[in-house]
């Protein structure tokens, strides 16, 4: 251009040498004038303009890097002033105000976007349309346009679909947290689980599921009862669920499949076992382990230090799930007892700590007493009514009148309305 070959190579050098990363670089070098830059747009990475030796192997090899040159012409500039955020799907059109240019037609105008030509729809005044064309990823992207007369550059900002950006259980395992990328579209009322989610997702997600929005970007979906979704499966939301961004602008969000994943944090099952403390050879001992969970539980059973075949009566139960067992008195013998255990294991793979219950055999048992509780979890400082009974042994030959004595322990709290039951 404009002072000769020579001025414009030594402009070139002077842009290319201040660009010092790699990546890429726009040097705008404009044709009668000081050399010059411009910053990347967002989305593109700085740098350019100089070779590095970089190691591989133990080896030196040779990294090149080249950089963008647009040549543009001082006095003369463009700015996009109607269309200026648009789906990187492209197609829609944006209106650029060119100053410093005569008279425009269709014919002598040329636009590149990103290198990409793209079409002009018209050109009248000082106004050029353009219709933008697709784009493979979000941010600003340069728009090059050219006249006989010269060269202007402007920007426009490519926008992506809201994706989801996670997928995952809270602690309890009852509610799927969908955070998305940035806001969505999402009318107000929301729609069901039903409209924003396929139909092979909601078959997992038990009867009548709810899903909230408690933010524009935030989905929650709230699993039913006999929900079977677990981490690691896929979810894909609706062919016509059509969430855009907030402002519209973007593409509807695709079906691209998103995993479930386990909950960051989760407090495993407290388990609560619950059967007599003593009985008579001639009795059985009916141990029922619960905790409260979002699922039915897994329970594993077992016995520290028992014989053979109280083992294999706690493995039996196991094989079974069952969440109850009944020993008997004369399978671990008068004198004996029994340490039995049990372990609840969720869904989400959380496994509670063991808790125990010794039961003890006598050949000339006490009552045999049994406590109901009240379900947990159980908070303080609210009121916690119990209630006790007690049976006789079947090895007891006689039966007389039974008193109850309560005491809490072992910090001996106050015991009020105890009624002594005979």
């Amino acid at each position: 251009g404009g002072g000769g070959g020579g001025g414009v190579l030594q402009r070139l050098r002077a842009a290319a040498a201040r660009s010092s990363e790699l990546g890429r670089r726009r040097a705008v070098i404009s044709r009668a004038g000081a050399p010059g830059e411009m910053a990347p747009p967002r989305g593109r990475q700085p740098g350019g303009g100089r070779r590095l030796l970089a190691g591989e192997f133990g080896k030196r090899v040779l990294v090149s890097v080249s950089a963008e040159i647009a040549v543009v012409s001082a006095g003369q500039t463009t700015e996009c002033v109607r269309g200026c955020r648009t789906p990187i799907g492209g197609g829609r059109t944006a209106d650029f105000a060119l100053s410093g240019f005569g008279a425009l037609t269709v014919d002598t105008v040329t636009v590149r976007v990103g290198g990409t030509p793209a079409a002009v729809r018209t050109a009248s005044g000082s106004t050029v349309v353009v219709e933008l064309p697709p784009w493979g990823e979000g941010g600003e992207v340069f728009v090059e346009i050219s006249t006989p007369e010269g060269v202007a550059l402007a920007v426009v900002e490519y926008v992506e679909p809201p994706r989801v950006a996670s997928a995952r259980f809270n602690g309890a395992g009852t509610r799927i947290n969908v955070p998305f990328t940035e806001e969505t579209s999402v009318r107000d009322p929301p729609p069901g689980c039903g409209e924003v989610l396929d139909a092979a997702s909601l078959e997992g997600l038990g009867a009548s599921p709810s899903c909230l929005w408690p933010d524009k970007g935030t989905l929650q979906v709230l699993l039913g009862v006999g929900a079977t979704v677990l981490p690691g499966h896929e979810l894909r939301l609706h062919a016509d669920a059509n969430l855009r961004t907030a402002d519209f602008v973007s593409d509807p969000a695709g079906q691209a499949p998103f995993v479930v994943l386990p909950p960051t944090v989760s407090a495993p099952p407290e388990i609560v076992m619950e059967g007599p403390e003593a009985i008579g050879s001639c009795d059985t001992a009916t141990v029922t382990a619960s905790a409260t969970a979002a699922r039915p539980l897994v329970y594993t059973w077992g016995c520290d230090g028992c014989s053979a075949e109280a083992a294999a009566l706690l493995a039996d139960a196991t094989a079974r799930g069952a969440r109850a067992v009944e020993i008997p008195g004369d399978l671990v013998g008068g004198g004996n007892k029994v340490v039995a255990w049990a372990e609840a294991r969720s869904f989400l793979n959380f496994t509670s700590s063991r808790a125990h219950l010794t039961v003890a055999v006598f050949d000339l048992p006490p009552p045999i007493l049994l406590v109901d509780l009240p379900p947990s979890p159980r908070y303080g400082p609210d009121e916690l009514f119990l209630a006790a009974k007690a049976e006789f042994s079947k090895c007891a030959s006689s039966r007389s009148a039974v008193s109850f004595k309560w005491r809490v322990g072992p910090w001996g709290g106050p015991v009020t309305d105890a009624n002594q039951v005979a």
